[in-house]
């Protein structure tokens, strides 16, 4: 798997996407085996999600960081050190800058210095 780092997406978006979904700081996986993961069509939940950050491609496929407000029915909320142990080291790696992405996104949404 190779990963190509972008912050825009492309004109044209990929009809298989790599979703990596965060609630409450946990990745949001389909119910049953971790080792399932699979790029989807864009579910119904990713267009409701609080915070959607493009993230690149891997393997050809966008890749998405997103920030739920809820955990979707038939999907689970895991710790990502242990859902990254059963992933790729690419898709890990992703799942990874995502959750970093979230994360810089929810801490720093307002100015240090003056509050806007």
């Amino acid at each position: 798997m190779q990963y190509h780092a972008a912050v825009q997406p492309p004109g044209h978006i990929t009809e298989r996407t790599w979703y990596l979904a965060f609630f409450e700081g946990k990745l949001v996986l389909p119910e049953g085996d971790s080792s399932s993961l699979q790029p989807l069509a864009q579910p119904a939940w990713a267009s409701a999600a609080a915070t959607q950050h493009y993230l690149g491609q891997l393997d050809g496929l966008d890749c998405w960081a997103v920030r739920l407000s809820q955990v979707p029915p038939g999907w689970r909320s895991v710790p990502l050190r242990a859902a990254m142990m059963q992933m790729p080291t690419a898709l890990s790696g992703v799942a990874g800058r995502a959750a970093q992405v979230l994360e810089w996104d929810r801490a720093h949404r307002f100015c240090g210095v003056c509050g806007t």
